[in-house]
């Protein structure tokens, strides 16, 4: 009987914002903004549990081709257009 390989092997297929924060290299505050303008993909998981969807490997490569998501693959993303929460 072959060993059994008790690690998941599996791709990550969600982040906390704290995890995804560290994975880009931005802040939680920063993660929470592009949350909100709706820049990467999540879903709630009760009232103040956040799970994100949108790969950082994909985020990064969309920051390279000149856009920060698929919702917006025309728009260019600055770090300066991001919107504080201050701001919103």
């Amino acid at each position: 009987m072959p060993p059994v390989n008790h690690l998941n092997t599996d791709p990550q297929r969600g982040w906390r914002p704290k995890e995804w924060a560290r994975a880009v290299g931005l802040s939680r505050v920063t993660v929470f903004d592009l949350l909100r303008q709706k820049r990467i993909d999540s879903v709630a998981m009760g009232p103040r549990c956040r799970i994100i969807l949108t790969p950082p490997q994909e985020f990064l490569a969309g920051l390279r081709e000149g856009s920060a998501s698929e919702a917006s693959p025309t728009t260019p993303f600055r770090w300066r257009d991001l919107k504080s929460a201050a701001e919103l």
